[in-house]
């Protein structure tokens, strides 16, 4: 399977037109395999210099935009650079050469060369050393002129920036030579390699060096293997493709061409694809579904060789069975999207593979789509997401109910692709503007319409009775709700008119608090006439009913199923249902788990298993708690309290607010939860290879080197939940005190098996409140797995309350490799006011035997909280910097008070006074905190504690930042798909070594990371120039996820150095320099969030400035009068290399990026694709 899907999309815009124009006959080698050897070298071929510049213009005129010239060789031409010069006249954008590069030995021809404007230059190399090369091309020398030639570009790179490649014909002599050559070119600083077989049918060739394509492969698969290794693109060229296997998703072949050529008599040698107009000699390809694109076989080939090696591909489904495979093992490439193009030309309406879900076999079929902002988000292009877990659940009961024509569609694959090939492919800001959104649902203003369109097309969304549209995307401020709900609004619209007979819900709103949701469902169908449902709160047995009453045209029935279901009557006008779930089927009561024994959709699971040998016999329904711990509820002061969890230790319990004896007792609930279907093709496109991963999160050469045996490993990271609610009493939460709800411990062990074998899947991301709720279950959950040998990876949250390190030891052992801890305010007074029931000293225990055990530790903070007052504030700091060694990773919120949490049920109890009301949004709602008491209370009002909150948030950001060296652990992406390769590949007892390529990833992707300054800022292509120096200004965004995470992001200021005699005033002066600061470019940043998000960054920009003025002027000073630098230039650099150690600098969390240093054009190149280290 292969993440890319055939889609019915709007075609791409056809490939840059190409004007090929020879200069010359003449060569000055005599390569053997020559593809015009038999006209080299033949004045009375030659064109004319008017010949010449008539082409160049006639071509221009025909819509060509880029130029190359070709031979013989046309860098002999007396006049090439004239040539070179007179092409950027007349507007070419690019121009280029094929070349053997023995002209490129001098520098000043080189030069003049670039300056005329030469960009692309491909250079033939057929050989790893002189020996080789210069015997291929029959010219003494030309290895060494090459050599000579690269130190030249690499000399001239800085000022030019001319674009490497690099084509070498394979043939019987150099064929075991490829690895070798291929890594001899990589390491020159070629970044993209080209293998071409020497038969193109030119009369004269030596056939003797013709060898069958079959012997070759073995040695070209290898130089595929070394260059891509090595981190270069590489295309294959003049190869069967049926040959190629795996490897034909490089051929050319797929390429789509626009070249157009004219001899020097004007006429027309090839106009569009290269490969139509050459070879085809082989009869059976007649018949192969590659013919139309393949170059096919040379006549004289099958002379020689015949063609009984070739292996047709008849059929559209062998056709995708082919390319699917070879992109199944190369998935990511460039040429992907080349091979997606070709597949929706050639078979537009091709069926999909079988898999467990059947789209188009049923007139009762759903079609779900995800939309999300993700392409707005800060490095989304960096970060790998994973499949959605709600959608997927609801999926799942409709299957067990015997629906299979369901389908899942998901801006984070589709869109995400798109605009990863096209960054300017959409434009999803423009759901935040109310104004387009009510004219284009009203009929008044299209602007919407050709992006919502296309939207629609780009997923590939087909007919279906019923559309069900999530809203569970975006988790924070009301207005990126409410813009994501636009984006359904939008598209609902657009389904409604192709499809008039489909019925639409929308489920998922994510607005806090609850009591909200409602009426923002009202007012989004109020918006919208298209929308017929909407469905309040979570996924449940009610929800499944809707769905099968709309398939069975049973409306009615939806309307007395509750105030949850919300729908639109025949008037138009929007309803809230009456009466209760009583109108619930009983099958579809069956799915919600409310039963014992093993639920129909483990059956599955549970077979495989049995048939494995697995289960010799069934594990005992071990509820998630035991009868033994059914306990009564005790109400104190109006308040449900909670026991000691199984496994706590009485003394732990005795640190919360309340005594375990106060606390009373708390009742559990069995609910066996459900497992998610996930629709396979989306699945395949959330799979990344090792490779994929380490060139996305920029693995260096030698770490690439490294790793090449993982290279081909295949990861998808899947969601699971199989238990929720929790039984703490914490006070800011609004879990506290809820019912927990679960499966039986042999439905999750079979469940985890079904999803691991359906899905091809060994590395999941629970989702539960808390994998150790009961102490007993976590424990024998961690046993099962061992004994059931699933042989899995998972994280998951875990409290500290109901651990130690026995169970520590035993999540290990089960594949824990991740576990998230709750440590909020870790100050042991902030601890008991949350009723956490541990202490500080617990917390570095258990981090540090978690730590020991090679688990990632991620703890969650929550900044500003009530009563946190600047003592308390400093013991936070202190801890979080004992810790960080044994800290991996940190989620940081700001405190909201949560209406439905105990704190904002009971305010006053906690020393709060509320302001607002609480049935307003979350970012809305407002307290004063009640001075002294049991709290130790400082008692600030609301806009005092408002400063408090943001200033706490910062504090954490920077100590953390501080502490660890880096911000990536505190202000990135979990980077679970990172994660999950590493540990695969290295396992638990290598953290360290996982921990330091997880830093050294973030010098990419988080520029001015650990100790050392970087070369370049992220998400400029500008370098920093020698006498200039970059600082990176910390800035809190906004909330981005329903950890209530804030995003981090690194404003760039540029600081000049100035010798007084420039005459330059700055804002400060030392004894021998000036210093002035550039205002930073803030699109990339404000692309991120909202509106609002935007012109707060550009309101506070001032004073951040200031503020970090105030920090370095004294630095500035008295490094100069200390270290005496003699130019501009070293005082930047040495600005960049003591800064990091200036302890008021680092303090602030800032980041410094140091000039750039005279790169190699290697360094350049490799910077480029990925592997600069």
């Amino acid at each position: 399977m292969t993440r890319l899907k055939v889609i019915n999309a709007s075609p791409p815009p056809p490939p840059s037109r190409v004007a090929l124009i020879s200069l010359t006959t003449f060569c000055n080698a005599a390569c053997p395999f020559c593809c015009v050897l038999d006209i080299l070298n033949r004045p009375e071929l030659n064109p004319t210099d008017d010949q010449i510049i008539k082409r160049m213009v006639e071509s221009r005129a025909e819509g060509c935009t880029i130029l190359g010239f070709t031979g013989g060789e046309p860098t002999v031409h007396p006049r090439f650079a004239e040539f070179c010069r007179r092409g950027r006249e007349l507007g070419y954008e690019s121009i280029t050469i094929n070349t053997n590069g023995i002209q490129f030995k001098s520098r000043a021809w080189t030069e003049a060369a670039l300056d005329a404007g030469l960009s692309h230059i491909d250079f033939s190399i057929h050989g790893e050393d002189a020996e080789m090369h210069d015997a291929m091309m029959a010219r003494p020398g030309a290895f060494e002129a090459f050599r000579r030639g690269m130190s030249h570009l690499r000399e001239l790179s800085a000022k030019y920036h001319p674009v490497l490649g690099a084509t070498t014909v394979v043939t019987a002599r150099n064929a075991p030579r490829l690895p070798a050559i291929a890594a001899m070119l990589v390491d020159e600083g070629i970044p993209t390699l080209r293998f071409k077989h020497c038969f193109e049918g030119a009369e004269g060739a030596d056939v003797a060096l013709v060898a069958r394509y079959s012997d070759l492969m073995v040695h070209v698969r290898e130089a595929v293997r070394v260059a891509r290794a090595r981190g270069a693109m590489v295309t294959l060229t003049h190869f069967p493709l049926c040959l190629l296997g795996d490897e034909a998703v490089f051929a050319t072949d797929l390429v789509e061409e626009n070249i157009l050529s004219i001899n020097r008599d004007g006429a027309v040698l090839i106009d569009g694809r290269a490969s139509d107009h050459r070879r085809g000699a082989a009869s059976v390809c007649e018949g192969c579904s590659l013919a139309s694109v393949c170059t096919k076989l040379d006549e004289r080939y099958v002379a020689l060789h015949g063609e009984s090696e070739l292996r047709p591909v008849a059929g559209g489904a062998a056709l995708r069975d082919f390319l699917y495979q070879g992109l199944a093992r190369h998935p990511g490439e460039p040429m992907a999207g080349q091979v997606r193009r070709f597949l929706t030309a050639t078979q537009p309406s091709a069926a999909p593979k079988p898999s467990l879900l059947v789209p188009g076999s049923d007139s009762m079929n759903i079609g779900f789509i995800s939309p999300t902002f993700r392409v707005l988000e800060m490095n989304w292009e960096h970060d790998y997401e994973m499949v959605k877990l709600g959608v997927p659940t609801v999926m799942g009961h409709l299957y067990r109910l015997g629906y299979r024509d369901l389908e899942h569609w998901d801006f984070d694959a589709q869109i995400c692709d798109a605009c990863a090939e096209d960054p300017a492919a959409f434009d999803l800001r423009q759901y935040f503007d109310q104004a387009l959104v009510a004219g284009f649902l009203a009929g008044t203003d299209d602007t919407l319409r050709a992006q919502t369109e296309k939207l629609i097309a780009v997923l590939g969304v087909t007919e279906k009775a019923i559309f069900g549209i999530s809203l569970s995307a975006v988790l924070d401020r009301i207005v990126n709700v409410m813009a994501l709900a636009a984006v359904a609004q939008c598209i609902a619209r657009v389904l409604r008119e192709r499809y008039p007979k489909c019925t639409i819900i929308i489920g998922g709103l994510q607005a806090s608090p609850d009591s909200t949701q409602p009426a923002i469902y009202q007012r989004i169908m109020e918006e919208c006439p298209a929308i017929d449902y909407a469905f309040v709160g979570h996924v449940e047995a009610i929800t499944i009913q809707v769905f099968r009453n709309i398939l069975n045209g049973e409306h009615e029935r939806n309307r007395v199923l509750g105030p949850r279901v919300i729908y639109r009557g025949e008037d138009g006008a929007i309803h809230f249902g009456r009466g209760d779930d009583a109108g619930v089927a009983s099958d579809v009561l069956k799915l919600s788990g409310l039963r014992k024994g093993v639920p129909e959709h483990t059956n599955i699971g549970a077979n495989a298993m049995a048939a494995a040998g697995g289960l010799v016999e069934p594990l005992p329904p071990v509820v998630i708690a035991a009868q033994a711990l059914m306990r009564r509820k005790t109400v104190i002061d109006g308040l449900q309290h909670t026991p000691a969890p199984e496994g706590s230790k009485a003394g732990d319990f005795e640190r919360t607010d309340l005594s375990a004896a106060e606390a009373g007792e708390h009742a559990y609930d069995t609910i066996p939860a459900a497992v998610p279907v996930f629709d396979p093709k989306l699945v395949d496109r959330f799979r990344y290879s090792g490779r994929q991963l380490m060139k996305r999160f920029h693995f260096d050469k030698e770490t690439m080197l490294k790793f090449s045996r993982f290279e081909d490993d295949k990861i998808v990271v899947l969601p699971h939940i199989f238990i929720r609610g929790c039984n703490a009493p914490c006070g800011f939460c609004s879990y506290a005190y809820s019912k927990i709800e679960g499966e039986d411990l042999a439905e999750t062990v079979a469940g985890l098996r079904f999803l691991s074998e359906t899905y091809d899947c060994k590395h999941f991301h629970f989702l539960n409140t808390q994998i150790n709720s009961v102490y007993k279950y976590a424990e024998m959950f961690c046993d099962a797995l061992v004994d059931q040998k699933l042989d899995i990876l998972w994280s998951d949250c875990c409290n500290m309350r109901s651990l130690d390190e026995h169970l520590l030891e035993k999540m290990r052992k089960a594949g824990a490799m991740r576990l998230v801890f709750g440590v909020e305010s870790p100050e042991d007074s902030m601890l008991r006011m949350i009723n956490k029931g541990i202490n500080t000293e617990t917390i570095e225990r258990l981090l540090k035997a978690s730590h020991d055990l090679g688990i990632w530790n991620h703890v969650l903070l929550i900044a500003g909280m009530p009563h946190e007052t600047k003592v308390k504030q400093d013991r936070i700091m202190e801890f979080l910097e004992r810790t960080a060694p044994t800290t991996d990773f940190y989620s940081v919120s700001s405190y909201y008070l949560i209406a439905t949490s105990p704190w904002g049920k009971n305010p006053e109890k906690f020393g709060i006074e509320r302001i607002t009301d609480p049935g307003r949004f979350l970012e809305e709602q407002s307290f004063n905190e009640i001075p002294g008491g049991r709290w130790e209370s400082e008692g600030l009002r609301w806009e005092e504690k408002k400063k408090q909150i943001v200033a706490s948030t910062q504090l954490f950001y920077k100590t953390i930042t501080r502490a660890k060296g880096q911000s990536r652990c505190v202000a990135g992406n979990i980077d679970l798909y990172l994660l999950m390769f590493l540990y695969s590949a290295l396992g638990h007892d290598q953290k360290a070594e996982i921990s330091r390529l997880y830093l050294e990833t973030a010098k990419t992707i988080f520029p001015g990371q650990g100790p050392s300054a970087g070369t370049s800022s992220e998400g400029s292509a500008e370098t920093v120039p020698r006498h200039r120096f970059r600082v990176n200004i910390p800035y809190i965004l906004g909330r981005v996820n329903e950890a209530d995470q804030f995003s981090l992001v690194n404003i760039p200021v540029d600081f000049d150095v100035h010798p007084h005699s420039s005459g330059e005033r700055g804002f400060a002066s030392s004894p021998r320099y000036t210093f002035t600061w550039r205002s930073p470019a803030l699109q990339n940043l404000s692309e991120q969030g909202t509106l609002q998000t935007r012109n707060r960054l550009a309101d506070n920009l001032p004073q951040l400035v200031s503020q970090l003025i105030r920090v370095l002027t004294p630095f500035l000073q008295a490094l100069d009068g200390r270290l005496a630098p003699a130019t501009a230039e070293r005082m930047a650099e040495l600005v960049a290399i003591n800064l990091p150690r200036y302890k008021p600098f680092t303090n602030e969390g800032y980041t410094v990026v140091g000039p750039s240093t005279q790169r190699t054009i290697m360094e350049r190149n490799l910077e480029w694709s990925g592997l600069s280290s």
